[in-house]
């Protein structure tokens, strides 16, 4: 492309459909001419000037750079932030009604000074729906021509090639015909502004400045979408919009900006009541977690609502949502249980469940199912019943599942409960389990572990009493929780003198690896065969009592103990404080093996 000899300068946040015109009036050429020179498609400036100021249908800006003269960054600059603003919006808002406050207009506003002070050029933030005052004269933006009322920078550009245009109504005056000059010509910078602009406006404007920063990060321009979402949430669901946004209301700037000083000032104090009964509405005898004005709010706000909604939810709710935590939208690619399965047992393991249980009306291990099934909830869309339905070998009912939960809900301690149990799953979900309870479950199905023959066989060798029922139910579940988690099934024999309920023999099939004699040894890696997950750092509020530490030499109460150890919680929460260290271990065992 041939350079033009005389070039010109953008102005900083000046849109491409204003860089042309001024181009052409500089060049004193018709603007469809100029094209030509530049390299642009004739049907590119045939277009309305918002496509033009959007760079649509632009195509290679090579030869519009080659034949201007300017830089690469000074060609993009008068396009691609708009154009970025314009795709995060419609991405955002998609089809709701909200986004009219937010996507980019058809027209452009204008401030008459500033239009007298650099000659007619026109900034890109001038077509913003929220950008309604001039942060250099502090004056609102003027919205139509002030003789016929018309929105200017809304027609194709082609035909503007007069200087006079850059300052002058460019619309057609009623009932004009022929190809002579039939604008209206009103001067511009003489219209009278709407007034004087409120500082607060002022400073909403300058803390969104980066959504037309053309150097500003693409993270950047989304947290001042969010928060553009956020201020058209709250007046919309407050009520006090009143019209704003549609087409006769984009008109008066002074509503407009009324509007954000009040979403802007409820936002910043949003635990004060006005924001609370905002939040809480709605709250009927089943109110859903959140309404619908608030789905196209930012990560942040939607969180602040649902800790405030947090305790009129239904407790299935609660867990899907988290909103006893972070507060989250629920995802579908979220809580499936072929990801979860292999680290989540078919009953929630007895330590927890001891802690977590409501005291009364439920049987501890109906709740143990049902609470494992709850670690599938957080972050997921499905029903809890397609969630556990072929995973568990023992599914709760959909009865079931509501007589758990609504005792949960009854009990004084539901938020704690409900807390714990989402923490956990999200504990799960990011870093695992420390036992493959999907590998578990195989072997368990393919391999006898244990029979009544083979038990005998062992005692008889031993030289001890089997016991009867209740103590090859507990080498069962010994058996059950050495199943390595990430070990290869490379058994060999036990030569050390630990012994298990009185036994120094055990059969070289039903042998722990080699790695895991070893590994036992040691404190630090014991968490990866008690069956619980380590979380270090869990708050466990809204639980009473400390708990003192279990100091008996009994297996089970130990194990207990050092299992919360290991699990990051703290020892005296190893036993409930009015339960002794024998009857804590009878419950451990009575629960069963887990699976």
């Amino acid at each position: 492309m041939r350079r033009i000899p005389i070039r010109l300068q953008p102005s900083p946040g000046e849109a491409l459909d204003s860089w042309i015109i001024a181009y052409a009036a500089r060049l004193r050429a018709p603007v469809a001419d100029l094209a030509g020179a530049l390299g642009l498609d004739p049907g590119f400036v045939r277009q309305p000037a918002r496509h033009v100021a959007l760079g649509d249908r632009l195509g290679d800006a090579i030869p519009l750079v080659a034949s201007s003269g300017l830089l690469p960054t000074e060609v993009t600059s008068l396009w691609q932030p708009l154009a970025r603003y314009a795709r995060v919006t419609r991405q955002r808002f998609r089809k709701f009604e909200l986004g009219r406050g937010a996507r980019v207009l058809a027209w452009s506003r204008f401030c008459p000074a500033c239009l007298d002070d650099n000659g007619g050029r026109w900034p890109a933030a001038w077509r913003l729906p929220w950008w309604v005052a001039c942060p250099v004269h502090e004056t609102l933006l003027v919205s139509g021509c002030p003789a016929c009322g018309g929105h200017q920078r809304s027609r194709p550009i082609h035909r503007d090639f007069e200087s006079r245009t850059m300052t002058t109504c460019s619309i057609p005056r009623t009932g004009a015909s022929g190809r002579g000059d039939h604008t209206c010509g009103q001067s511009l910078v003489t219209s009278p502004c709407p007034g004087p602009a409120c500082p607060e406006v002022l400073a909403i404007q300058a803390g969104l400045r980066a959504v037309l920063d053309h150097a500003a990060s693409d993270e950047a321009v989304a947290s001042d979408v969010d928060h553009v979402a956020d201020l058209l949430t709250v007046a919309t669901v407050g009520g006090f919009c009143a019209g704003c946004f549609s087409d006769a209301g984009l008109g008066d700037t002074a509503a407009i900006s009324t509007v954000l000083v009040k979403a802007e000032r409820m936002l910043e104090d949003s635990t004060g009541r006005p924001f609370v009964d905002l939040a809480t509405a709605d709250v009927r005898r089943r109110p859903p977690p959140l309404p619908r004005g608030w789905v196209v709010a930012s990560p942040k706000l939607v969180s602040r609502v649902l800790c405030i909604r947090d305790p009129s939810l239904r407790p299935a709710d609660r867990l899907r949502w988290r909103t006893t935590t972070v507060g989250t939208r629920p995802s579908a690619e979220e809580g499936l249980r072929c990801e979860l399965g292999r680290w989540i047992p078919q009953a929630l393991w007895s330590d927890w469940s001891i802690r977590l249980r409501p005291r009364e009306g439920l049987d501890p291990y109906l709740f143990r199912r049902v609470a494992a099934a709850c670690l599938l909830l957080p972050g997921a869309t499905a029903t809890l019943e397609r969630l556990v339905s072929g995973f568990m070998a023992e599914a709760p009912s959909r009865h079931e599942i509501s007589h758990v939960l609504g005792r949960v809900r009854a009990s004084g301690h539901s938020t704690a409960i409900i807390r714990a149990l989402t923490q956990l799953a999200d504990h799960i979900r990011t870093l695992g389990s420390p036992i493959d309870y999907e590998r578990r479950r195989q072997i368990g199905e393919q391999v006898p572990l244990l029979d009544e023959q083979a038990w005998g066989r062992i005692c008889r060798a031993a030289g001890t009493p089997s016991g009867g029922p209740l103590k090859l139910k507990g080498a069962r579940q010994w058996i059950w929780e050495q199943v390595p988690s990430d070990q290869t099934p490379g058994w060999g024999s036990i030569t050390s003198t630990v012994s298990f309920f009185g036994c120094r023999h055990w059969p070289e099939s039903y042998s722990t690896p080699r790695h895991a004699r070893s590994s036992m040894t040691t404190g630090a890696a014991r968490s990866q065969w008690c069956g619980l997950p380590r979380l270090t750092g869990s708050t466990w509020r809204g639980f009473q009592d400390p708990i003192p530490r279990v100091s008996t030499p009994r297996r089970s109460a130990a194990s207990s103990a050092e299992s919360f150890q290991w699990a990051g919680l703290p020892t005296t929460w190893a036993r409930p404080k009015s339960m002794s260290a024998s009857s804590f271990a009878g419950i451990r065992h009575r629960f069963g093996p887990v699976r």
